[in-house]
């Protein structure tokens, strides 16, 4: 459902775009056959709207592979081509095993190509967007402490990303935001300067002619101040409120994973992988629980499993 809500939010933006240029184009081709209003509206959109689609389709469609950033050091140890690199140690071996074994159980096409990260913090992870680009990476540091169910655990939850195209929805969420933020962005850059000057003049006005000027003028300069503030206002409070909705998609998303996880393995195996992970790396639940924090915490995780009915094996 969130991956659906996504591709209309992007769609819907590229569609106001494309009816952006279809009013410019057609009233100044044929005559002013449109509201003033509407027409500036329209050039607004496109002028923060179609950089925005250009960088999007761009980046969406150049690179499917979502590498690691260039400080973090990883190495495939298995490929759906290629099969598991030759000489893997014991512990390599089994992670491609449950990978290749959840996947077929979720209903994958092809299970994910497997990465290893060298370090000694915790991290698991998927990159890739579309089917056949993803890669299933995790610490060295995790592979030698989860052992057993506790990895097929964190496997569970990293397969069931892959199967709702999770990454795919976040990377989605962030393009969309960026649409929604392309306009009211343009207009604060445009019209910084002269509308703080204003709203300055305004306030200053307000106080050095109060008891000058009569009640209706008050009011009037009053609404004026109003209207340069919310000006002012709208981008931040615009950011603001997509910052808060693109949060809840992205602990939802944490959320349903488990579900589907849950449902690959059972409850107790899921469970048990978080737990171990918390008592392995104490750093990895350092944060205060927060409605606000993209990604749940640990404790987080754990309570919404343990209030989840048993399931069996």
């Amino acid at each position: 459902m969130a991956l659906v809500l996504m591709f209309a939010l992007v769609l819907g933006q590229a569609a106001l775009l494309l009816s952006a240029w279809v009013v410019a184009i057609r009233h100044f081709a044929f005559g002013p056959i449109y509201d003033g209003g509407l027409v500036l509206a329209a050039l607004i959109v496109i002028t923060g709207l179609t950089p925005w689609l250009w960088k999007t389709a761009r980046a969406f469609f150049r690179d499917n592979s979502m590498k690691l950033a260039d400080d973090v050091e990883g190495e495939i140890i298995f490929t759906p081509a290629d099969g598991p690199r030759p000489g893997l140690l014991p512990s390599e071996a089994i992670l491609v095993r449950d990978v290749r074994r959840l996947a077929d159980k979720a209903g994958l096409y092809a299970p994910p190509a497997v990465g290893i990260i060298e370090g000694e913090d915790f991290e698991a992870c998927v990159h890739g967007r579309w089917r056949g680009g993803d890669t299933l990476y995790v610490s060295r540091a995790a592979l030698h402490v989860l052992l057993g169910d506790d990895l097929t655990g964190l496997v569970a939850h990293e397969i069931a990303h892959v199967a709702r195209r999770d990454r795919l929805s976040t990377e989605l969420l962030i393009a969309a935001s960026e649409g929604v933020l392309a306009a009211p962005r343009f207009m604060a850059r445009l019209v910084r300067w002269w509308l703080s000057l204003g709203l300055v003049a305004v306030i200053l006005g307000l106080v050095i002619g109060l008891d000058i000027v009569d009640q209706a003028d008050a009011v009037e300069l009053a609404g004026a101040a109003a209207f340069y503030a919310a000006l002012l206002a709208a981008p931040w409070l615009v950011s603001t409120l997509y910052w808060l909705v693109g949060v809840g998609v992205l602990r939802h998303l944490e959320f349903e994973a488990d579900r589907l996880a849950v449902h690959l393995t059972s409850r107790d195996v899921v469970l048990g992988s978080l737990k171990a992970i918390a008592a392995a790396f104490p750093d990895a639940e350092d944060k205060e629980p927060s409605w606000l924090d993209p990604h749940p915490t640990l404790r987080e995780l754990i309570d919404h499993l343990e209030a989840m009915p048993p399931t069996d094996e």
